[in-house]
């Protein structure tokens, strides 16, 4: 019995298409952690040299006179000045360095992205609920009443130009560098699996050493042993997922970036809470909202009004608290 034959389809034969890949993740920005660990050594460098200049200087002036370098270090009319000239500095050499490094306008790569007037209010009215939620968090933490800080707040003058850097300066200097620099070159190092497989083994070799050495000696397990074992592990195993998950990972490392944001943020103001953990608690969460508005609207500006109204409801309470400065010596 033989087999009747088919029909043969008529045309081209269809084509059945793969699915595209996923397009590759672009590392942004152009500059790295080393450009950013380059900044920051501008910066110290260049207050370390104003403050010898400053303190050579202010000898020959009525208001350091007889006073020890220690001392004049701690006054704000000498280290705002400082600190003012010496971010100016930083500021003029990352604005060359970043253009350099990524051939377009600083103001335009650090994503420098003013809102529109009609929600510009509404940016600074969240600076000061902020503002409102640490004041009133810090009712039910254990906060030191006698921190360094509150040496700058000890003289009329000392609080008026604590309140004209607070407001006027240091949000544009913190959020160009936390939320404009820092935050997308952590980004970009985190989805660089050369350099998570490099980092991760590196650190696993460097600790696993001295972490059985202390075991057979003690007969004890350190924990930041374990704690380094166990990063490098992660480590490890993140270069391995940026690598098959590329688009996956992106959101990981966008959290990551946004967490270790925020704790640089709280750990550059320890030495003014004296490392105090409740203060630097509730920057964390300050460094965390400041963070998220710049990654939500893509916008430093955006963040630099809500870091500014914020400082300056502080500043308001401090007004409010003290009479006026009617309360403060000197006044």
């Amino acid at each position: 019995m033989s087999t009747p034959d088919l029909p043969v389809p008529s045309g081209p034969t269809p084509v059945v298409e793969s699915a595209p890949p996923p397009p590759p993740i672009r590392l942004d920005p152009a500059w790295n952690l080393w450009d950013v660990l380059l900044i920051v050594a501008v910066f110290f460098f260049s207050t370390i040299l104003l403050s010898v200049v400053g303190i050579l200087v202010g000898q020959f002036l009525p208001a350091f006179h007889g006073l020890q370098p220690e001392s004049m270090a701690k006054m704000p009319l000498f280290f705002v000045p400082v600190q003012l000239l010496g971010t100016l500095a930083t500021l003029i050499f990352t604005r060359i360095y970043v253009e350099l490094r990524s051939r377009e306008p600083f103001w335009h790569v650090i994503r420098w992205n003013l809102p529109q007037w009609g929600f510009v209010w509404q940016l600074c009215m969240a600076g000061v609920l902020l503002a409102l939620v640490v004041q009133l968090t810090g009712r039910f933490l254990p906060v030191p009443r006698d921190l360094p800080v509150n040496e700058y707040f000890k003289t009329r003058d000392g609080v008026l130009l604590m309140i004209a850097y607070g407001v006027l300066a240091a949000p544009i200097a913190e959020e160009l560098f936390f939320r404009g620099l820092l935050y997308p070159a952590l980004r970009r190092q985190l989805l660089s699996v050369k350099t998570l497989a490099t980092t991760g083994v590196v650190m696993f070799g460097v600790s696993a050493v001295p972490f059985v050495m202390t075991y057979q000696k003690g007969g004890k397990i350190s924990p930041y042993g374990v704690m380094f074992l166990a990063l490098g592990v992660v480590l490890m195993l993140a270069a391995r997922g940026v690598k098959d998950a590329p688009q996956e990972a992106l959101k990981w490392a966008s959290v990551a970036a946004i967490v270790i944001t925020a704790i640089s943020f709280s750990l550059m103001h320890s030495g003014q809470l004296a490392g105090a953990w409740a203060p630097l608690l509730m920057l964390f969460f300050v460094g965390m909202v400041l963070t998220l508005v710049r990654v939500r609207l893509n916008s430093t500006a955006a963040s630099w009004l809500v870091h500014m109204s914020y400082n300056a409801t502080l500043f308001l309470f401090i007004l409010l608290s003290s009479g006026g400065l009617r309360r403060v010596p000197g006044s």
